[in-house]
C-alpha cells in the first residue's frame, strides 16, 4: 500500500475511533442525567410525605402489620421507572395516597435484599405491590398511564 492510501486509513481510523468514544460520553450524559431528574422527582415527593422511602426492613415490617399498604418497587438506573415516574406521582397525589418506596439500587447490598424481593414477588421494575393482611394481594408491573395507576390503586384500596 502507498503512504497516501496509510494515512487514510489512519485518519479514517483515528475519526472512527473519536465519534464512538463522544457517542459513549453523551449516552453517559443522557442517562446520568435521567437519573437526576428521577431522583430529583423521588426526593420532592418524598420530602412531601406522599412517598416513603423504606429499606428492605421496612418492606417486611408491612408484611408483619396489620395495615395496608402499597409499594413501588423501582431503581433511578431504570429507564421505564424514569419515564413512569411522573404518571406514578399523578396518580398518588391525586388519591391522597401514602405509598413506600423501596430502591432496589440502595437496598441491592443488603444481607434481606433478595428476600424481600422474593416476599414482594416482584420480577421486574417498575412494579407497584399491594400488601394487605401480610400477603401480596395486588401487582401492577410496568408502565403505565395515570389512569390506569389510579385505577389501580383505587382498587387495591377497595379490596
Amino acid at each position: 500500500m502507498s503512504n497516501k492510501t496509510m494515512k487514510w486509513i489512519l485518519i479514517i481510523m483515528c475519526s472512527l475511533i473519536i465519534i464512538v468514544i463522544l457517542f459513549f460520553t453523551a449516552l453517559s450524559l443522557f442517562q446520568s442525567r435521567g437519573v437526576s431528574q428521577y431522583n430529583k422527582k423521588v426526593k420532592q415527593e418524598i420530602t412531601t410525605s406522599q412517598f416513603i422511602e423504606v429499606d428492605a426492613q421496612k418492606v417486611n415490617s408491612a408484611f408483619k402489620s396489620n395495615q395496608n399498604h402499597i409499594v413501588y418497587v423501582g431503581r433511578p438506573t431504570c429507564p421505564e421507572c424514569q419515564s413512569n415516574i411522573d404518571n406514578l406521582i399523578s396518580a398518588v397525589n391525586e388519591n391522597n395516597q401514602t405509598i413506600l418506596y423501596f430502591d432496589t439500587d440502595s437496598n441491592r447490598e443488603l444481607k434481606n435484599f433478595h428476600e424481600t424481593v422474593k416476599s414482594l414477588k416482584v420480577s421486574e421494575v417498575p412494579s407497584l405491590v399491594s400488601i394487605k393482611n401480610g400477603e401480596v394481594i395486588s401487582t401492577l408491573v410496568g408502565v403505565h398511564s395515570k389512569e390506569k395507576i389510579l385505577e389501580w390503586l383505587k382498587k387495591t384500596n377497595s379490596n
